[in-house]
């Protein structure tokens, strides 16, 4: 079933734990359109959460060597980051992996999360930086499926004459295989579409995490996605909300419908739904089984580099589509 999630089902929360985690599932992907304006360096100091801001101007990326990451199938690009932040430091990065960041993962708050138990290795202390970029004709969209912390998560999906915002994170190794640890439901590709960062930089082949559940469908416009309200875009795509998403995945795999109930009995009924999807692995499967009937599949380009640890599982990798239950492929 994969190491986190595994974490996650024997970990047994506190009554003030288990809100916290519906407040956060409630926010997610806990980023505004503000947040993407800036990048910073995410470090850990002393036992501290330490970030960083820089301009653009003050960061200079050279390509590197293809490196290969715990568990991958294939060899990734590698890039070398000389920044200097805002009080004038400089700061080197090395043998770093470039991943794009549709949803929480572009947060501070996810990130500090994510690495707070992570132990770097002594010669290649944890520091991640993070650039906004763009994305032409892809958007950041709902997925058709729950997560095991409650929402319903972010993918990308190839969209003529759409340009998202997303961030770049780039990563050592050890980084890249951790945060990749904590994203089961995704394969992660190497795009044929380049990104483009802040300082104008183009980024070929970025890892991006690609739902293999596919994208939720507009029930408007069954052909198209929904996009992520909380991410900037350029799109014709219809925008919803992560509540309202949250309320359509009701609609669809509880078949209650609260699009006119009171927002107090909205409120209570999504907090049920996510501590559910938290707590009781059978019923969040059956409720991505329900949400796969109202789903887009998948249809980004790009090279496989790792596959979704959760279809690992056969019961998981009986849901999706024939043909598309993730192979092996070679290394190269």
């Amino acid at each position: 079933m994969g190491r986190i999630r595994r974490k996650f089902r024997q970990k047994a929360l506190s009554e003030k734990e288990l809100h916290a985690l519906e407040t956060a599932a409630l926010g997610y992907p806990l980023v505004k359109h503000d947040d993407f304006k800036e990048g910073f360096l995410f470090t850990h100091e002393g036992g501290n959460d330490v970030f960083r801001g820089f301009t653009p101007e003050n960061i200079r990326i050279t390509p590197g060597k293809e490196i290969e990451l715990p568990g991958a199938e294939r060899k990734t690009p590698s890039y070398t980051l000389e920044i200097t932040d805002t009080q004038g430091n400089l700061h080197i990065l090395k043998d770093r992996v470039a991943i794009a960041g549709i949803g929480s993962n572009s947060s501070q708050k996810v990130l500090a999360r994510k690495f707070h138990h992570f132990q770097a290795e002594e010669e290649t202390p944890l520091a991640v930086c993070v650039i906004p970029a763009t994305l032409e004709n892809h958007a950041v969209v709902h997925g058709a499926f729950v997560g095991a912390r409650g929402p319903v998560p972010a993918t990308i999906h190839e969209d003529q004459g759409t340009v998202a915002t997303i961030t770049i994170g780039f990563y050592d190794a050890k980084a890249a295989g951790h945060i990749t640890g904590t994203e089961p439901n995704y394969d992660g590709l190497l795009l044929d579409t380049p990104a483009i960062l802040q300082n104008g930089l183009k980024i070929n082949q970025p890892l991006a995490y690609v739902a293999v559940w596919g994208a939720l469908q507009d029930p408007q416009n069954p052909d198209r996605p929904l996009a992520l309200a909380a991410i900037p875009a350029q799109t014709s795509l219809a925008f919803m909300s992560n509540k309202d998403a949250l309320i359509e995945a009701i609609r669809i795999s509880d078949h209650v419908d609260l699009a006119h109930a009171p927002e107090d009995i909205k409120e209570k009924a999504m907090r049920h739904y996510i501590r559910e999807n938290f707590q009781d692995e059978q019923q969040r499967i059956k409720r991505i089984k329900a949400l796969q009937n109202h789903s887009l599949p998948p249809n980004i380009r790009g090279k496989r580099v790792f596959a979704a640890s959760f279809t690992k599982n056969p019961q998981v990798a009986a849901l999706l589509p024939q043909g598309k239950t993730p192979q092996k492929q070679p290394k190269r």
